[in-house]
């Protein structure tokens, strides 16, 4: 298992967050100057300028000061300085084998020359380029159409080679439905993982409102200028109009209401330019439908590819496809959510596949247990999907976990009821490893007889058992099909039943047989006793009714008839657990199921038999 997960590209949903520092005009001045002086010495092949422990405590200490004022509903924490270089590092190897997440926790003992960042490497980006294999010429285009019709980016590393599409969200739709819109949300359900960011300019709602009143006065003036027009004002003005009186409406309604400027691009990747396009042009045509536009403009993958970094500038291409929501309206289109299966412990149960991906599914089914919770898991799905599989494994990793050597008891427990006509789960459980006990049960309405309910119980009697039955329940049929099953049994019979005695025995008991249909019939050892006991208050001996019992164990030195008194005697305790049922688990002799329904009152009574 290990081997493939080496294999496979797996996957997993973190969201960052990530908000610029206040900066004062003069810092900005500085910073600029600072970047321009980098990108020459970076050009002369110098290392940059550290920064200064001074700006490095400044604006830690801005950080803290904006976590402090977060809203305490949202739960985050600070990002690593590992998980940062992952971000700019996974950006370049998207869909490439990528190195282990460095450890975090260590101080850096180099301030700001880029020592900490060495792990990334270096990335060639090349849009629309397509690798040729070693020794070969690159193919001739046929057209200039084929270059700008290359919509995506080649990206090289010391890891490989990937091949990335990026989509900008050009239009939406002019009203949303919630739920319905969230179009974030969407993005977990493909079967392949999709990068996505959302850049925020948030305005207030005084700043916003002064320019939808420079709007207004634009679409009133293109009244005046269709005045002369005999057609008259073109419907998309009055449609324009009218939304704007709408927008400014609910700008105005509360003093805390903003403008979202928002700036969305997605990204797909894939080991060939051809599995890239797929994907971009399958997720292009799923929002389509809903009036979602994501567009690929030619010539402008790697800006986009920049544009999904933080604290990189925002492209003009990004900006160009801006989309201006209210907060509200932002809300309703854009919350996102992640979905994911187990844990963070416990052993390796399987693969997610939905999702956004292949993802680990680690489960530790002992976990309830121990944090007083329930671990529940419900397998839906078609004829021969695997929901018998899924269930099983489970039962097998809590069969497996927990054994110690020399400790009994220590083993995992599992309690299955299994209602599968060939009785699947009886094999299974038999076939793990530990001990296992069968506890057979059949229930039905008063019209069928317990001897009918007796027959349906036959296959799970397995060879060697002993069977025992109370007077209730012999029959010639019944008897020789039990007996057809390998067990041996040991049953009481009522009075009415002829047992002429054929041979007596060294221990008492004798040899007698049931008469069948057609002459048939089948011998058995008959054991006959009665059960002495002292009365309470006299001291008296008193003797009890004369029980006959019948048994194929037909041999006396083997089978004892004291040792056979004694294990029937043992069958009343099923009277006990009957007794529990019946009243102490239903609430009262007086108290009825809960359950309205037949298919209700069967599952009931299995919860009460699982006690």
């Amino acid at each position: 298992m290990l081997d493939q997960l080496e294999d496979l590209e797996l996957t997993g949903r973190t969201d960052w967050l990530a908000v610029p520092l206040p900066t004062t005009r003069r810092q900005a001045v500085g910073e600029a100057v600072r970047a321009a002086r980098a990108e020459v010495a970076w050009q002369l092949g110098l290392l940059p300028a550290p920064v200064s422990a001074r700006e490095e405590a400044e604006r830690l200490g801005q950080a803290a000061k904006m976590a402090a004022a977060w809203p305490s509903a949202i739960s985050l924490r600070p990002a690593s300085e590992a998980e940062i270089l992952w971000i700019y590092g996974h950006s370049a190897r998207r869909g490439v084998t990528e190195p282990l997440l460095p450890e975090g926790g260590k101080a850096h003992t180099v301030r700001g020359r880029g020592r900490g960042v060495a792990a990334l490497g270096q990335v060639l980006l090349s849009e629309g380029s397509v690798a040729s294999a070693e020794g070969e010429r690159p193919a001739k285009l046929r057209s200039a159409g084929q270059v700008f019709g290359r919509r995506w980016l080649q990206s090289t590393t010391e890891w490989g080679t990937s091949y990335q599409a990026m989509l900008a969200l050009a239009e939406m739709p002019e009203s949303f439905l919630f739920p319905g819109s969230e179009y974030l949300v969407d993005l977990d359900g493909f079967p392949y993982p999709v990068d996505w960011v959302v850049r925020l300019d948030v305005t207030d709602g005084a700043s916003a409102e002064a320019k939808s009143r420079r709007q207004a006065r634009e679409l009133a003036n293109q009244y005046n200028e269709y005045a002369e027009e005999t057609a008259g004002v073109p419907a998309a003005v009055d449609k324009s109009a009218a939304g704007l009186d709408e927008y400014r409406e609910r700008l105005t309604a509360s003093a805390t209401e903003v403008e979202v400027r928002a700036m969305v691009a997605l990204c797909v990747w894939g080991s060939t330019p051809d599995e890239a396009e797929q994907r971009a042009t399958e997720l292009a045509g799923h929002f389509a439908t809903s009036e979602y536009v994501f567009a690929r403009p030619r010539g402008e993958m790697e800006n986009l590819w920049y544009g999904m970094l933080p604290g990189a500038r925002t492209p003009k291409v990004m900006a160009q496809y801006a989309q201006y929501l209210l907060a509200r309206d932002f809300a309703m289109a854009g919350p996102f959510s992640a979905g994911g299966l187990g844990g963070e412990s416990g052993p390796l149960y399987g693969l997610q596949l939905a999702g956004g991906g292949l993802r680990p599914v680690f489960v530790d089914w002992a976990r309830g247990l121990r944090d007083n919770v329930s671990p529940s898991i419900a397998c839906v799905g078609e004829v021969g999907a695997g929901k018998s599989f899924a269930l099983k494994a489970a039962m097998y990793l809590v069969l497996a976990a927990g054994r110690m050597l020399g400790k009994p008891r220590s083993r995992g427990r599992a309690i299955v009821v299994d209602r599968t006509p060939q009785q699947e789960w009886v094999r299974f459980a038999r076939a793990c490893p530990g001990k296992t006990d069968v506890i057979g049960a059949v229930f039905d309405s008063l019209a069928v007889g317990e001897r009918t309910l007796a027959t349906r119980l036959l296959p799970l009697v397995e060879r060697g058992t002993l069977l025992l039955a109370d007077r209730g329940f012999p029959s010639f049929a019944l008897f020789t099909a039990a007996t057809a099953r390998g067990a041996e049994l040991l049953w009481r019979v009522s009075a009415s039943f002829t047992l002429p005695v054929e041979k007596v025995l060294a221990d008492g008991t004798y040899l007698s047989h049931l008469n069948g249909p057609r002459g048939s019939g089948v011998t058995v050892r008959v054991v006959e006793y009665t059960v002495d006991t002292a009365d309470e208050d006299t001291g008296e001996i008193v003797s009890s009714e004369l029980f006959c019992l019948i048994t194929t164990l037909l041999d006396p030195e083997t089978a004892p008839a004291a040792e056979l008194a004694e294990l029937y005697a043992r069958r009343w305790t099923s009277e006990t657990i009957y007794r529990s049922i019946k009243v102490e688990q239903r609430g009262g002799r007086t108290a009825t199921l809960r359950s309205n329904s037949p298919d209700m009152v069967a599952q009931e009574l299995w919860a009460m038999l699982c006690v």
